[in-house]
């Protein structure tokens, strides 16, 4: 697991420009691989080491710690229970202690503090992969698609009514956020489960699968590490100039997409997988 998390948080330097060597101060050590590597961990740390009760009290202790530090821990200029950029304890926390460049001056969004609630959220898969493994006689497939809708439909309610007071925010990785999206995450879940665990619908997720076979080397290279745009724009940006102006955007994210997939396409006929 430390190994995982070590190599994940590398390889967010890498696509930060790590290589570049543009100095300490023009580095970003934050990352979306780095914040998913440390989150796993320690959701993975709880779920080895508690049963499913007390990771509930974790999951739900991380959640109201963040929120109760985040509203009353004063920020020196700001005061308390400011959720602005500049003015979170997030925000502070980061200038703080976060090294290098912050992604937008005055906070990360892949910060070092709103990674604790992300916790919260690698949780909401273990609780989600859990269920699903459960061969519980009472767990039929019908009584689980009832209760992952019912626990959707009720992180989904809780992140409204605190967004009132706490409002969801992806910068902040607000409590709220972790519900309200968490929920809808599930939806999706559910969505796909239906579709092709249970009704056997699998050949039109064929694309999903090359994506998800190389997740995390399609994710780096389309955040820098290969120019996509140049080839799909050297490929078919003749024929989409011909399209009308305001589907010309659309056309070329598709294109983009397109030879994406053709790359995809090529690793998984070679076996050629990136494991982490």
């Amino acid at each position: 697991m430390l190994k995982r998390t070590c190599i994940l948080i590398f390889l967010g330097f890498v696509v930060n420009g790590l290589l570049r060597f543009d100095g300490y101060d023009q580095t970003r050590f934050a990352s979306v691989l780095g914040r998913i590597g440390i989150a796993w961990f320690f959701a993975g740390l709880i779920y080895l080491n508690f049963d499913l009760k007390k990771q509930i009290i974790w999951f739900t202790g991380i959640l109201i710690g963040y929120y109760l530090a985040m509203k009353l821990i004063p920020v020196p200029g700001f005061g308390a229970g400011n959720l602005t950029a500049e003015g979170s304890l997030e925000g502070y926390i980061d200038r703080l202690f976060l090294p290098g460049r912050l992604h937008s001056k005055v906070y990360d969004p892949e910060g070092i503090f709103s990674t604790i609630p992300a916790v919260s959220t690698a949780l909401l898969g273990v609780f989600l992969g859990t269920f699903l493994k459960s061969e519980h006689a009472y767990y039929t497939i019908k009584n689980k698609v009832v209760i992952m809708t019912g626990s959707a439909i009720v992180l989904i309610i809780i992140g409204l009514l605190w967004d009132f007071d706490f409002p969801i925010n992806k910068h902040l990785w607000t409590s709220s956020f972790v519900c309200f999206v968490g929920g809808f995450s599930i939806l999706f879940f559910l969505f796909f489960y239906i579709l092709i665990d249970v009704f056997g619908f699998k050949k039109w997720a064929f694309p999903l699968i090359l994506i998800g076979s190389n997740s995390i080397l399609i994710y780096m290279a389309s955040e820098g590490l290969v120019n996509f745009k140049h080839t799909a724009d050297y490929v078919f940006g003749g024929l989409i100039k011909f399209g009308p102006i305001v589907w010309q955007p659309v056309f070329v994210t598709i294109s983009v997409t397109f030879v994406q997939l053709i790359l995809l396409y090529f690793l998984y006929k070679k076996k050629w997988f990136l494991k982490i």
